[in-house]
C-alpha cells in the first residue's frame, strides 16, 4: 500500500521575490533550450536557475556546483525558506480547457520509494534517457534538493481523500502563472488530519503519469546514500520522493492527444501509402479547408470507439483510418499507428524514431509543418482518458513513446524538498 509522509517544504518568500508566477517554471528537458532561456531571463530568482544552472566554466560538471552555490545563497538570504513544521500540502490547479473551467485538487507529499503499489509504468521511451538520468542524479547529489514533484494519479471513488481535502480557509498561496493556470496551496499542519490522510492512502495505488526519470533518479540517489550512512534506519528522508498526487475520479486531470509528424521520408508517394494502408484499414477521404482542425478533431472523436486515426499529407483532404480487424481490448491507438503504419510502411522504430518523428499536442502545428514541407505526413490521434492510462499501467502494459500528455504540466518551484532539512 502506498506510504506517504509529511515534510518541511521549501518555498519562496513572496515578500522578497514578489509575483510567484515569475519565479516558477514548467518542468522541461535540457534540450528545450528556448524554454529554459525564456524563464532564465524572467527573474533573477527563477527556479530554472537551480534546475538547469548555467556553468561558469567549460567543464560541464561544474554546473552542479553552480546550482548548489546558488541554492546556498538563496537559503542564506531568505529567498527560499523551509517550513518550520512538517506539512502535507493541498494543491489545486484551476484552468480553462475547451471552454470549461476545471479544478483539480490533490496533495503534495513525500512517498516512500520502491513501494510495490507505486506503478512506474512501462514504455519504449525511457531507455533513451540514460544521459538525462545521470544529469539529474548529479544535480540531486550536489543540491540534495528536489525542485519539482513527480506527478502521480490515484483512484478515489469513495472520496475518502477528497473529503479530507475540503477546506473553507483561504489558501496560503494563490496566483496565476504565465499560462493562465491558477495555483493554490494550503498547508496541512494538524497532526490528526495528516494521520487521516496518510491512512486514506493506505489502500491506494499510485501510477506515475509524469516524472519516470526523476523517480529512477531518486531510487539511484537513495541506494547511493544508503551505502554511505553509518547507521541506516530506513526512515531517512532520501527514502522518499516528493510527489504531486491527483485523483482521476472527480475532476480528473485533462489528457491531450499527442500527434505524430513524420519527417525525412520524402520518397514515399501518398497514393501508394494509402493503397498499402487500405489492406488493413478502412479508409475514408474527406475534404477540408486550410487548418480546419476542428473538423478533423470532431470526426476523430465520432470514430473514437473504432480506434480512428487521421492522416494528412499536405493536400486539401485528409483520411480517417479505422482497423478492419478486431482490435484487442487493451491496445492503444498509438500502438496501432506505430505497429501497423509507422513501422510496417515507413520502417520507423525505436532506434530511428528521433530522426523521423516529431510529437505535438497541436493539430495546427502538425498541419503547418506538412503544408510548409518541413514534414511529409501528419497522423492525428484521439486523447486517452486518465482512467484508461491508469488501467493500462496497472496491468503492466508497455506503452509507446508519448502515448498521451497530461494537462496542465506541473510547474517547478511551487513547493520544493531539501533532504538535509528533514528529520529522520
Amino acid at each position: 500500500m502506498a506510504e506517504i509522509k509529511e515534510f518541511k517544504g521549501l518555498l519562496y518568500d513572496s515578500d522578497i521575490v514578489g509575483d510567484m508566477s515569475s519565479v516558477i517554471a514548467p518542468h522541461c528537458h535540457s534540450a528545450e533550450e528556448d524554454t529554459i532561456k525564456k524563464f532564465y531571463a524572467s527573474h533573477p530568482f527563477n527556479v530554472i536557475r537551480l534546475e538547469y544552472p548555467s556553468s561558469v566554466s567549460e567543464k560541464n560538471d561544474e554546473k552542479y556546483t553552480v546550482a548548489a552555490e546558488t541554492l546556498r545563497k538563496w537559503l542564506e538570504t531568505g529567498i527560499l525558506k523551509a517550513d518550520e513544521k512538517n506539512c502535507i500540502y493541498i494543491y489545486e490547479q484551476e484552468y480553462i480547457i475547451n471552454g470549461q473551467i476545471i479544478k483539480n485538487r490533490g496533495i503534495i507529499c513525500s512517498v516512500k520509494l520502491e513501494d510495490k503499489d507505486i506503478i512506474t509504468g512501462k514504455t519504449t521511451n525511457y531507455k533513451m534517457y540514460n544521459a538525462y538520468k545521470s544529469d539529474r542524479y548529479n544535480l540531486m547529489r550536489a543540491t540534495e534538493t528536489e525542485f519539482s514533484s513527480i506527478f502521480s494519479i490515484y483512484r478515489d471513488e469513495d472520496k475518502s481523500v477528497a473529503r479530507l481535502l475540503e477546506t473553507s480557509a483561504a489558501p496560503d498561496i494563490d496566483f496565476k502563472d504565465v499560462y493562465d493556470i491558477t495555483h493554490r496551496i494550503w498547508r496541512i499542519k494538524d497532526v490528526e488530519k495528516i494521520t487521516n490522510i496518510k491512512q486514506a492512502f493506505k489502500n491506494k495505488k499510485l501510477v506515475i503519469a509524469d516524472g519516470h526519470v526523476r523517480y529512477e533518479t531518486a531510487v539511484n540517489y537513495k541506494n547511493k546514500m544508503k551505502s554511505e550512512v553509518v547507521e541506516y534506519s530506513g526512515k531517512e528522508s532520501f527514502n522518499y520522493v516528493m510527489m504531486n498526487l491527483m485523483p482521476i475520479t472527480d475532476n480528473a486531470p485533462s489528457v491531450l492527444a499527442v500527434h505524430r509528424i513524420i519527417k525525412n521520408k520524402q520518397g514515399y508517394d501518398s497514393d501508394a501509402v494509402i493503397d498499402t494502408i487500405s489492406s488493413e484499414f478502412n479508409v475514408e477521404k474527406s475534404y477540408i479547408r486550410d487548418y480546419d482542425c476542428d473538423k478533423i478533431e470532431a470526426k476523430l472523436l465520432s470514430e473514437k470507439e473504432n480506434h480512428a486515426i487521421a492522416m494528412f499529407c499536405g493536400k486539401d483532404y485528409y483520411y480517417i483510418l479505422t482497423p478492419k480487424n478486431e482490435v484487442p481490448q487493451n491496445m492503444t491507438d498509438a500502438e496501432i499507428l506505430h505497429n501497423e503504419i509507422l513501422y510496417k510502411i515507413f520502417g520507423i522504430n525505436d532506434e530511428n524514431s528521433k530522426k523521423h518523428i516529431a510529437f505535438t499536442t497541436s493539430m495546427y502545428e502538425a498541419e503547418k509543418r506538412v503544408r510548409e514541407e518541413e514534414a511529409q505526413y501528419a497522423f492525428y490521434l484521439n486523447p486517452m482518458t486518465a482512467s484508461a492510462y491508469f488501467d493500462l499501467n496497472e496491468e503492466g502494459k508497455t506503452l509507446p513513446k508519448r502515448t498521451n500528455s497530461f494537462y496542465p504540466k506541473l510547474m517547478m518551484g511551487i513547493v520544493m524538498n531539501k533532504f538535509d532539512e528533514q528529520e529522520v
